[in-house]
Parts: structure tokens; C-alpha cells; sequence
């Protein structure tokens, strides 16, 4: 029987992978996944805001990382006597949480700091920002006038304005829109919703626009005029102008807003009370004040908290959908 050759170390190293650079490789992989988690502007924020925190510390003489939770109290403290908002505080906590477990640091926002969030929620009793719904009659004579226009940017906007209020979407779902996310039906179109606010993963969801009851508010005709107007090329649904569509760039979600404000400015109203979320919470509104059902309104805006979805429903007009009108006084 032939006796196997004894190997040397050196011999043996050459038979496997070098396994630092595998375990390097596999880190940057695994903090590639775990990133994913949070959209990119969440990251975004939380690298301005930890670098605030750092900044602070550094001023103080003070210790960032890691954080006492003393620390981290002085420097919420300190933010609440400049006068920021509450909320403004408990995000940036949530980021110096973040910069901690990312780093391998115990949580510096202990019991005392979150109690002395609440403390200051309970003493500034501090009202959320929330821009004004769009109503359907308002609505209605921006796309008048965007359809008088009738330029490709005319009705590009007056698509975005339609859609976005009957399928109640978030401005970054209506600048993600892609051509191929529309699909026309004998009942109106459907919009597929890859990814979402409430759905990093990406399940996914499908919404239905059903044909409307008058030429100016009808989606389904307002996407049928604007892909005739775009063209069948593949990409982004609503694409950035500069004299013709630009067939690779898609708008930003911040352009929405900026849209909605611009239609808002001419019909004679203010556009700082109205911004990109006016479509969504309009969208409620309007629904909520003709009789639809929770459920019904959630099962387009793809809410799963009620109480949640209720925060959308915003009366302006107190005796609008007010049940004193159905009681027999």
C-alpha cells in the first residue's frame, strides 16, 4: 500500500482561499444586506445626523463613540433649548442608535433619554406638519387648465396629478412608475407597485383606476394621452422634460411636489399649504367624505394600520361629511 506524502504547511495553504479576503468579501456582502433594509435617504439621514452628534461631542469635549447616555441626554437637551422639534430630536437619537450598533456599541438611548423625549412631547404638545388635501373640485380646474395648455408638459403634469390622487400614491411611488407598471383592462388600468414605503422588500401590489366620470378627471385617459405623447419607449412612465421627453431619466420624487405646487399657484391658491402628499391625503378625503370604508380607502393607499390611515382624512370644511346633518334635531 503506497504510503500518502506528508504535506508541509505551506503546501497545504496553497489548496484553499485565501480566507481573510473571503471573510472581507463576505462582510462588505453582508453589510450590503443588512443596508437594504433602510431606504437610501434613511441612510442618508442618518450619516448627516450622526456627524451633527459627533460635531457636538467633539465642541463639548465629550465622548461620541461610544455615547453615555448622559451624553446623549445633554446633547438632546441642548437641541430641545435651540429650539428643535421633538421629532426632529427622537430622529436624530434614532441615528446615533444606528452609528452605535453599527460600530458594535450597547444603545446609549436608554429608559432616561426616552423619557425625557416623551417629557418634551408632553410639555411642547407640538402639532404635525401636514400640508392641505387637494380636493377633487380644485383638481378638477387644474386640469382644465393644464388640458388648454396641451403641451407635452401640460399633460405629463396633468397625468401625474390624476394618478397620483385616484390611486392615492406617495411621490416616490408615482416618480418610480415604469411603462411596463401600466396595463390597460376593459375596466380602466392597473398599476403594479414594485416597492413601497411599507414594502422595502418589494412584494409588491397591484392598483385599479377605473375610468372616470368626467374627460378632465379620468386617469385612465389621462395615462392613455400621455403615453400617446411619451411614446412606447421602455423605462420611466413619467419622464424629465428639456424641449421632448428624456426617454432614461425619470423624476425625482421631490418634483411631484414642486408639481403640485405649480398647479396649485394657478388656480389662485396659496402652494405653501399644498405639496406631493396633497394627492394622497386628498385621495382619503375625498373618499372618506363620500361614504367609502376604511378598508375600501386602505386597500388602494395599502395602509395596514387604520389609525394610521385615518391621520390622511383632513375636513377643511367643518360641516363637510359631519354626522350632526343625519341626526333628527
Amino acid at each position: 500500500m503506497a504510503v500518502p506524502e506528508c504535506t508541509t504547511a505551506n503546501e497545504k495553504a496553497t489548496h484553499f482561499p485565501n480566507t481573510e479576503a473571503v471573510i472581507a468579501n463576505l462582510q462588505q456582502e453582508r453589510a450590503k444586506f443588512t443596508g437594504a433594509l433602510r431606504a437610501p435617504n434613511t441612510e442618508t439621514g442618518y450619516r448627516y445626523d450622526s456627524a451633527a452628534f459627533r460635531s457636538w461631542a467633539a465642541q463639548m469635549g465629550l465622548q461620541a463613540l461610544p455615547a453615555s447616555p448622559d451624553t446623549l441626554g445633554l446633547w438632546v437637551t441642548s437641541m430641545l433649548v435651540r429650539g428643535l422639534k421633538v421629532s426632529t430630536c427622537g430622529r436624530r437619537v434614532a441615528a446615533v442608535v444606528h452609528m452605535h450598533r453599527s460600530a458594535g456599541y450597547p444603545n446609549p438611548a436608554t429608559e432616561e433619554v426616552r423619557e425625557l423625549l416623551q417629557g418634551a412631547r408632553r410639555l411642547r404638545v407640538e402639532q404635525v406638519d401636514q400640508v392641505l388635501p387637494l380636493a377633487l373640485d380644485e383638481l378638477r380646474a387644474i386640469a382644465l387648465k393644464l388640458l388648454e395648455d396641451d403641451t407635452p408638459l401640460s399633460i405629463r403634469n396633468w397625468c401625474i396629478l390624476l394618478v397620483g390622487f385616484a390611486a392615492a400614491l406617495r411621490n416616490s411611488n408615482t416618480a418610480a412608475l415604469q411603462l411596463d407598471d401600466v396595463e390597460f383592462t376593459g375596466e380602466g388600468a392597473i398599476l403594479k407597485i414594485r416597492k413601497s414605503k411599507t414594502d422595502q422588500i418589494g412584494r409588491g401590489r397591484m392598483i385599479g383606476l377605473r375610468f372616470g366620470k368626467h374627460p378632465e378627471t379620468c386617469p385612465v385617459s389621462a395615462l392613455r394621452k400621455w403615453i400617446d405623447r411619451r411614446g412606447g419607449f421602455a423605462g420611466p412612465l413619467f419622464t424629465r422634460f428639456d424641449g421632448h421627453a428624456e426617454r432614461d431619466r425619470g423624476l425625482l420624487p421631490e418634483r411631484i411636489g414642486q408639481i403640485v405646487q405649480e398647479s396649485i399657484r394657478r388656480i389662485g391658491l396659496d402652494p405653501r399649504a399644498f405639496g406631493g402628499h396633497s394627492l394622497r391625503s386628498g385621495y382619503v378625503t375625498e373618499a372618506g367624505l363620500s361614504g367609502a370604508s376604511d378598508l375600501l380607502i386602505a386597500a388602494t393607499t395599502g395602509h395596514r394600520d387604520m389609525s394610521t390611515l385615518r391621520q390622511y382624512f383632513r375636513r377643511r370644511n367643518a360641516f363637510s361629511g359631519n354626522a350632526t346633518g343625519l341626526i333628527d334635531l
